[in-house]
């Protein structure tokens, strides 16, 4: 009897192995060009910032990058997840970043929004969900600050 490799997509632990019986797909997050392999590990992992979401993927373009306000932050994951309120993400990111002073996000905008006038917020503010008010004494007549100037009598 004839054997022959796992096609691409495909892997097996058994040698020789019969692609129509022990051959097991590569798993969501990762692919294989290759035939014949002959572990998971053997497949390869999407880059950061991308995902795939299939099984028996056989071509690194099955590998989607994450869409905006989404990373993907390990090698081989199986879906992107979304960034948390008050940061934001580009296409195909790995990561989310934190909106800079004078910016915020309150998870209704792809983007950071510009604090509006009489509202500051820090760069060190851990909370860039939201912009604060001036306090007492302090005022901002500029939108986008990351502090507030003190009144002059």
């Amino acid at each position: 009897i004839f054997k022959k490799d796992c096609i691409a997509g495909l892997y097996s632990i058994q040698s020789g192995a019969d692609s129509s019986v022990a051959c097991i797909e590569c798993p969501q997050g990762r692919y294989s060009s290759a035939s014949g392999l002959s572990s998971r590990e053997k497949c390869n992992k999407c880059p950061a910032g991308k995902n795939n979401a299939h099984y028996g993927s056989n071509s690194t373009d099955a590998c989607e990058k994450c869409g905006i306000n989404t990373k993907a932050a390990a090698e081989g994951s199986p879906e992107c997840v979304a960034c948390d309120a008050g940061t934001v993400s580009g296409f195909g990111s790995a990561k989310c970043q934190t909106c800079g002073g004078g910016t915020f996000n309150d998870g209704t905008s792809e983007e950071c929004q510009t604090c509006a006038v009489g509202l500051y917020r820090s760069g060190s503010l851990a909370n860039a969900t939201l912009c604060l008010e001036c306090p007492m004494g302090f005022s901002q007549k500029e939108k986008g600050q990351a502090s507030c100037l003190p009144c002059i009598p």
